[in-house]
């Protein structure tokens, strides 16, 4: 069976590591985050490196053991990894068609919702 078609019948579409939009917040380490910091930001539901962007000041510093010299160098390293700027409409659709879909079982359904549940 091809992948096409097990892709079908599993009702997930597949990407490759290389497609996916967001980049792990283990990144983190390569550019000098201690290993035990980036498992405080994963506790507190920081999983990848736009979450800790978006994550006001406030918000890091109420995580337990981070300190702010911690948060500024995890901010400035996150920033050296990913860039908040502008997308245009045509850039955001683009990204959106890597996002995977659940199948609901029910092709009419599937259809209505573009392909199925988005994950």
């Amino acid at each position: 069976m091809d992948e096409e078609n097990s892709e079908a019948q599993s009702g997930v579409t597949a990407y490759s590591e290389e497609e996916d939009p967001f980049t792990n917040i283990d990144e983190l380490q390569n550019h000098g985050i201690n290993g035990g910091d980036i498992n405080k930001l994963k506790a507190a539901g920081l999983c990848t490196v736009i979450s800790c962007l978006m994550t006001t000041k406030k918000e890091m510093l109420n995580i337990k053991g981070i300190t702010e010299a911690k948060a500024e160098k995890i901010f400035e390293a996150a920033g050296k990894i990913e860039t908040l700027s502008f997308k245009t409409g045509f850039q955001i659709m683009e990204m959106r068609k890597s996002i995977k879909r659940i199948s609901t079982g029910s092709p009419s359904l599937d259809m209505l919702l573009q392909g199925g549940i988005e994950s």
